[in-house]
């Protein structure tokens, strides 16, 4: 499964929008792919987690946050009534939320196999150089390329960790040859071909609360 959609910041000070999926006019594309089993990551590139923003939060800001996490398209008064919450005290909520970057896109989950890429495969990379010139070099071509959904800076022995959705065996060698052999900054890679995906968990919270029904 594949992650394909647009960042979006609604405007919802108007009680009469038709719920917290409504979209502003200014989009960012995203694009994830959770096939690996891993973390599933929508901040925008190169941002930091704010521990003032995830302090800030309450049972009823989780409580939404839940409840969208599964079905964003709903009305605001059907999540009222699934977090036991008003329409107005909801508006009010997620406008902070918005506001202090808790919630960062509003996304649809597309199956990989319908886009054609059947393939996903995990790459480790080191680098030659690690001055900043260099490592800003190599984020710019891997935020350029298509065939990465996903990249990771880490610690470790790799610099990287990259998750590449492909078609098929003969796509990834190219995008082997074109992007990390023909880089010199790249000193060695290694991939490994994903068998099965044990979980895809695209929600934080879910797991942790209960809800009203």
């Amino acid at each position: 499964m594949s992650v394909v959609g647009f960042a979006s910041i609604p405007d919802l000070r108007d009680s009469s929008a038709a719920g917290p999926s409504s979209l502003s006019p200014s989009s960012v594309r995203l694009e994830a792919s959770p096939q690996n089993g891993g973390v599933l990551d929508l901040e925008p590139p190169g941002s930091k987690p704010s521990a003032q923003t995830a302090t800030a939060m309450d049972d009823l800001d989780r409580r939404i946050l839940t409840v969208l996490q599964k079905n964003s398209r709903l009305s605001f008064a059907e999540l009222a009534k699934l977090v036991d919450s008003s329409t107005a005290s909801c508006i009010r909520r997620l406008n902070k939320l918005l506001s202090t970057g808790v919630i960062v896109a509003d996304i649809s989950l597309v199956g990989s196999r319908a886009l054609g890429r059947s393939l996903t495969v995990v790459v480790t990379v080191e680098l030659d150089r690690e001055r900043p010139n260099f490592v800003d070099n190599f984020k710019r071509a891997m935020r350029a390329a298509r065939e990465v959904t996903q990249c990771y800076m880490v610690t470790g022995d790799a610099d990287f960790v990259l998750i590449v959705a492909v078609e098929d065996l003969e796509v990834f060698d190219v995008f082997a040859r074109t992007k990390l052999f023909a880089d010199p900054n790249v000193r060695k890679f290694k991939s490994m071909i994903t068998l099965d995906r044990v979980k895809m968990e695209p929600s934080w919270l879910g797991s942790r609360l209960c809800l009203s029904t």
